[in-house]
């Protein structure tokens, strides 16, 4: 318990950059919304961005909750790491591989980490920080590609079955 408690200002600041992201990332799809809507891979971008988000928002709360042992962490690790492996790679079909094969390897590499911590190996931790910072940066890269594809419309392929007849519609500002 003492290694987590350790831990608590790191994950604090990591949930507090998390919130901060997913916040702007909402404001950023809200005034592309149509942009987003009519690209089927940025679509899946945004889920992918938000769950990874969310998954480590979460796991920042879990670590701040109290007398949260090390073994319970490494449990949260290797459920959420195969989780968002599987996700990732069926998700994965609409996205490019180098991004789909990035995340795939953030949930391979920290499935052994959460092992580690499930036995008890305290400098587990580091590790997994290093891949908290690694998929948060990863996170960042593919918030930033997203909303740069919606707002220059970089990704001609467009899904016909998500525009209406003559384009996305505006929604009214009154």
């Amino acid at each position: 318990m003492e290694t987590i408690t350790a831990w608590r200002d790191f994950y604090l600041m990591g949930g507090a950059a998390l919130a901060t992201l997913i916040g702007l990332l909402f404001v950023a799809m809200s005034i592309h919304l149509a942009e987003i809507l009519a690209v089927r891979p940025l679509l899946r971008n945004v889920e992918v961005a938000l769950y990874g988000i969310l998954y480590q928002l979460g796991f920042c709360g879990f670590i701040l909750m109290p007398r949260v042992t090390l073994a319970e962490a490494g449990i949260v690790v290797i459920t959420a790491s195969l989780t968002f492996t599987v996700a990732s790679w069926h998700v994965g079909s609409h996205r490019s591989r180098v991004d789909t094969w990035i995340n795939v390897s953030f949930g391979l590499l920290a499935a052994p980490i959460g092992i580690l911590m499930l036995f008890g190996w305290a400098p587990a931790m580091y590790l997994y920080a290093i891949v908290f910072a690694l998929s948060v940066a990863s996170l960042v890269r593919l918030c930033w590609r997203l909303l740069t594809k919606a707002i220059t419309g970089l990704d001609a392929k467009r899904d016909p079955t998500l525009l209406a007849r003559d384009g996305p519609r505006r929604v009214s500002s009154r």
